[in-house]
């Protein structure tokens, strides 16, 4: 998926949101943070190469990346060089490197936290809650506490299954899995009935142009090409995955 379209995607999606505060389009141009959290993790030093380490390659003998084409040691098929100690890896050279190249990617090495847990989900936890080693309110994601904060100035929005713990808290925050910004989740006959139940109701209003806005936004993601610009970036995995046959149940 091509960045631009992921960003378009997410100011519509927004739109969609039944929150009468995000109706409200942000100023043009203004600054936008998003946060992509990586759960299956990744080897951060083979995507971000301390390539002028040789500790590093004394430790990695056989998974290490190879320095930069430009170094003395380096080759063909090596890192790129960022600055005088760091360089990425070759498969980036599309994606991330023209994002550096343009000053709107930054990285931060060396930054963690003291949490020593040997657990994965537990780290996890402790990153999007922001909190004191001592404290673990699952109710207070650091970014909802951000938002609190800049008051009216931010509209937060998630585009996952379920709300992240980094945007939980005592501010609303919208949510809607980026598989569901194309398509609707109810049929004509289901948003009719909702229509009905609460048109009579101070919400009725709301709804109405809820259902609205979520029709825009899938009329334009459709007319980008959105579900196939999806597949596109899978390598067609969730079409192969789907023509897979079945397997046979075992006699009994």
């Amino acid at each position: 998926m091509q960045r631009r379209h992921f960003l378009q995607a997410a100011a519509a999606a927004t739109l969609a949101a039944p929150m009468s505060r995000l109706w409200a389009a942000p100023a043009p141009g203004g600054p936008k943070f998003l946060l992509v959290f990586l759960r299956g993790a990744y080897d951060a030093t083979n995507l971000l190469v301390p390539y002028t380490s040789d500790f590093y390659y004394e430790s990695r003998p056989h998974i290490a990346v190879p320095r930069p084409a430009s170094s003395t040691e380096g080759g063909p098929d090596g890192a790129i060089r960022l600055d005088a100690h760091w360089a990425l890896h070759p498969a980036l050279r599309e994606s991330m490197l023209p994002l550096w190249q343009a000053g709107q990617l930054a990285f931060v090495p060396f930054a963690g936290t003291r949490d020593m847990t040997r657990s994965h989900f537990e780290t996890q936890d402790h990153i999007e809650l922001g909190q004191g080693p001592q404290t673990r309110d699952f109710n207070d994601g650091f970014l909802n506490r951000l938002v609190q904060q800049l008051g009216g100035r931010a509209q937060p929005m998630a585009f996952t299954a379920q709300l992240p713990l980094s945007l939980r808290g005592a501010e609303r925050v919208p949510n809607m899995a980026m598989g569901q910004v194309g398509r609707s989740g109810i049929d004509p006959r289901q948003q009719a009935l909702l229509e009905r139940m609460w048109g009579s109701t101070a919400q009725g209003a709301s709804v109405r142009e809820g259902f609205a806005v979520h029709a825009t936004v899938m009329h334009d993601m459709q007319a980008r090409g959105w579900e196939a610009e999806m597949v596109a970036a899978s390598r067609g995995a969730s079409i192969r995955a789907a023509s897979w046959p079945r397997p046979r149940a075992w006699a009994a």
